[in-house]
C-alpha cells in the first residue's frame, strides 16, 4: 500500500493574519523560472531553473521570508547542464527535486532527480543514464517510508509516457514506460492507498493531443487508462488526490463539446478540470474561461476548507497574466484572478496557507529576461 508523505504547514495563525500580500519577481541573470513553492514556518523555499551566460543551465534555490522579504539565492553544484521541473519536502525539511540533466561531455538528456538536507547540501543525486535516448521527469511524490516515485517522459522515436520508483537513498527500484503509436507523456502523478494516478497527453488516438489518464498500481503496473479531448488539442498538466479520496486533474482544451464558445461557436483556450472517484468515474467536468483569451492551468491544490485553488496564465502569445481560480469541491467558480507582474507571465505551482490565502510562483519576462514571479494572496486571491 502506497503512504503518502503528508507534511502539514505549521505556521502559527497569529503570524500568518499579520503576513502581507506580496507580488515578487527575482533574478538578475539571463533567465529564472520558479518550478515549486515550498511554505515553511521559516518562509518560503523555491527552487529555480537559472541559466546566466558563462555558468549554463543550473539548479537554484530561492528563500524568502513568509511577505517575500530577504530574498538569498544559493546554486547547487550538478555534474551538467539541469533543468528542474517539479520539488517536493522531505520529512527532515530538505528537497526532492526532479526534471533532467544533460551530463557533462554529452549531448543526450538523462532523467535527473536529487535529495537536499535543510541547508541545500546535496545528499544523492540520480540519473537514468541512458545514452540514445532522451528521457525527463516532470513531477514527483515522496512516501512515508522515504521512497519517491517519479513520472514523465522517454523519448526515442516517439515519446512514451514514464513511471519509476527509487529507494529512500535514490536506487532505481523499478521504471515503466507506456506508449503507442505517438507521443504520449506523464504530467503529474498522486498517490492512494491502491497505486498510482497520472495525468498527461497521448496524440495515438485522434492525433491531435488529448488528455490521458493512467491508473497503475505500486509498482506501475497498469490497471485501466481513460482518455478525453475534443477536435482539437487537449493536455492534463496536474493531479491531486483530495481529502475526501476522489482526484481531480487540471489542464487545458483548445475546444471540447459543451466548451465556452462564441457566437460563431469559435472556442479559445479553456481551462479544463474533472474530478474521479479512486476507480475512476466521472463526478463533474469543468471548464472556465471566455470568449476574449485563453486560459490554462499548470498546477492545483485543495485549500484547507475544501476548495481548490487552480494556477496557470490567461493570455496570448507575447502577453499574458498570472492566473488563480478559487472553485468549490463541486466545481462551482467562487472568483477568478490574474495577476500581471512582468509580461508574459505563467504560474505554475501553487501551495494553500492557512489563513486561508495562497502563495503562487511561476514566470514572466521583462527587461532583465526571464524572471522567477512570486506571490502570496489572501483567501479572496488580494
Amino acid at each position: 500500500m502506497l503512504r503518502p508523505l503528508s507534511i502539514a504547514c505549521v505556521l502559527t495563525l497569529p503570524f500568518a493574519a499579520r503576513a502581507q500580500g506580496f507580488q515578487n519577481q527575482y533574478g538578475a541573470s539571463r533567465y529564472e523560472e520558479a518550478v515549486a513553492v515550498l511554505p515553511t514556518q521559516a518562509g518560503l523555499t523555491v527552487p529555480l531553473r537559472h541559466y546566466r551566460e558563462g555558468a549554463g543551465h543550473l539548479l537554484r534555490l530561492l528563500r524568502t521570508s513568509l511577505t517575500g522579504g530577504s530574498p538569498t539565492f544559493a546554486d547547487i553544484p550538478q555534474s551538467g547542464a539541469v533543468f528542474p521541473q517539479a520539488a517536493v519536502p522531505a520529512a527532515d525539511g530538505g528537497l526532492f527535486i526532479c526534471g533532467s540533466i544533460i551530463p557533462t561531455g554529452r549531448s543526450d538528456q538523462d532523467a535527473w532527480m536529487v535529495k537536499l538536507d535543510p541547508f541545500g547540501t546535496v545528499l544523492w543525486d540520480w540519473t537514468s543514464d541512458a545514452p540514445g535516448t532522451a528521457e525527463e521527469l516532470l513531477d514527483l511524490t515522496v512516501l512515508q517510508d522515504g521512497r519517491v516515485l517519479a513520472c514523465g517522459t522517454r523519448r526515442a522515436a516517439d515519446a512514451d509516457g514514464l513511471l519509476l520508483g527509487l529507494s529512500a537513498t535514490g536506487s532505481l527500484e523499478w521504471s515503466q514506460t507506456f506508449g503507442g503509436e505517438l507521443d504520449q507523456r506523464l504530467n503529474a502523478l498522486a498517490v492512494d492507498g491502491l497505486g498510482i494516478v497520472s495525468v498527461g497527453s497521448t496524440s495515438t488516438f485522434s492525433g491531435d493531443r488529448d488528455v490521458y489518464l493512467l491508473r497503475t498500481d505500486a509498482t506501475g503496473t497498469e490497471q485501466w487508462w481513460q482518455t478525453w479531448g475534443g477536435a482539437a488539442n487537449d493536455d492534463g498538466r496536474a493531479v491531486i488526490r483530495r481529502s475526501d479520496g476522489t482526484f481531480q486533474w487540471a489542464g487545458w482544451t483548445d475546444g471540447i463539446p459543451g466548451g465556452i464558445s462564441n457566437a460563431e461557436g469559435e472556442q479559445q483556450r479553456q481551462v479544463y478540470t474533472m474530478a474521479l472517484t479512486a476507480s475512476g468515474d466521472t463526478l463533474w467536468t469543468r471548464v472556465y474561461g471566455d470568449t476574449l483569451t485563453g486560459h490554462a492551468a499548470f498546477a492545483l491544490t485543495e485549500a484547507a476548507n475544501g476548495d481548490v485553488l487552480l494556477a496557470g496564465e490567461r493570455g496570448s502569445v507575447g502577453r499574458s497574466d498570472g492566473l488563480v481560480l478559487r472553485t468549490t469541491a463541486q466545481g462551482a467558480l467562487v472568483w477568478t484572478r490574474t495577476y500581471g507582474v512582468l509580461r508574459e507571465d505563467r504560474l505554475q505551482a501553487i501551495a494553500p496557507m492557512p489563513d486561508g490565502g495562497f502563495v503562487a510562483a511561476g514566470r514572466g519576462f521583462g527587461v532583465l529576461g526571464g524572471q522567477a514571479v512570486l506571490l502570496r494572496k489572501n483567501a479572496s486571491g488580494q
